[in-house]
């Protein structure tokens, strides 16, 4: 079962970038991209120790580069403070509270999340997104 945009903290860094371009923002999202990354690529080796294919850690890691890595690059020089910082800390509060209001924690996300790409269920959007445009150029690509 796929799990929602909402329920996944990746999509809520990614619509803030994009609410940071569009200057709908002042907080600039810079340093959630930052934790992001890092907690991507830990989440990366956990799941190579746990066995997972090294075909579903490279599309994760895609998914990822397209969500967080991009727009890193394009916000790298940007200024950043404090406040920008204490933002992070109230937009993941406000997440977690979404996430509890929605019945879950966001420990379990994190586990169906891993679970997920463990096991080749891709559920997560973009995981589901990319698994079906591969299948879809493999289909074209064989006839």
């Amino acid at each position: 079962m796929l799990i929602r945009v909402d329920l996944v903290f990746t999509y809520w860094i990614y619509a803030w970038y994009l609410a940071y371009i569009a200057k709908l923002t002042i907080y600039n999202p810079k340093w959630a991209l930052v934790v992001g990354i890092v907690d991507n690529i830990l989440l990366a080796i956990a799941l190579l120790l746990y066995g997972a294919k090294i075909s579903s850690i490279a599309f994760f890691l895609l998914v990822n580069v397209i969500l967080k890595g991009i727009p890193l690059y394009t916000i790298y020089n940007t200024k950043t403070t404090k406040t920008d910082i204490y933002a992070l800390f109230i937009y993941f509060a406000i997440y977690t509270l979404w996430v509890h209001v929605n019945g879950g924690t966001v420990a379990e996300y994190l586990q169906k999340i891993f679970e997920s790409i463990l096991h080749e269920k891709n559920e997560t959007p973009g995981m589901w997104a990319l698994t079906k445009l591969y299948q879809i150029y493999s289909k074209l690509d064989s006839k």
